[in-house]
């Protein structure tokens, strides 16, 4: 499986490529041009594009697809708040909606893998995870004010 990662923030790439590198082989472009670039050379089976990206042309990206990847599955990253008519036209065209912030396990679930064959990006920087403190929260009494008319 190949996939291509289509993200102006560089730490969204960074969290996609590290999550799953150890699952395919993963590339990653910053901008509509790039990824031209990338897309004439390379097939995919996985185009992430991050369509709330104001800075990315996703027509753009969308006709280079087609001209030289039709068969490639298209997954958008959609933050809170876009406009749905922006990009209802893709998923007409079968591409998958992905909301922001996502778990590693939507991803999971998006390229149907199952498993620990993606990495959480904690593994793959090896860090050690720690226990969380135990805490306990009071809860605080709540006073509403109300005024019934007659």
């Amino acid at each position: 499986m190949k996939i291509l990662v289509i993200d102006p923030n560089k730490s969204m790439r960074d969290v996609l490529v590290k999550s799953l590198s150890s699952l395919t082989q993963i590339e990653a472009a910053e901008s509509d041009e790039a990824s031209d670039e990338v897309l004439s050379s390379q097939t995919y089976e996985w185009v992430f594009i991050d369509a709330a990206a104001p800075d990315l042309n996703c027509n753009r990206v969308m006709e280079s697809l087609q001209n030289s990847n039709p068969s490639a599955k298209i997954v958008l990253l959609a933050g809170f708040g876009i406009d749905e008519s922006v990009i209802s036209p893709f998923l007409n065209q079968g591409a998958i909606k992905l909301n922001k912030p996502f778990r590693i396990t939507d991803l999971s679930r998006v390229l149907g893998v199952t498993g620990p064959e993606i990495a959480r990006t904690e593994d793959a920087d090896a860090r050690p995870r720690e226990k969380p403190a135990e805490t306990t929260v009071q809860p605080r009494p709540v006073f509403v004010k109300a005024a019934i008319i007659v």
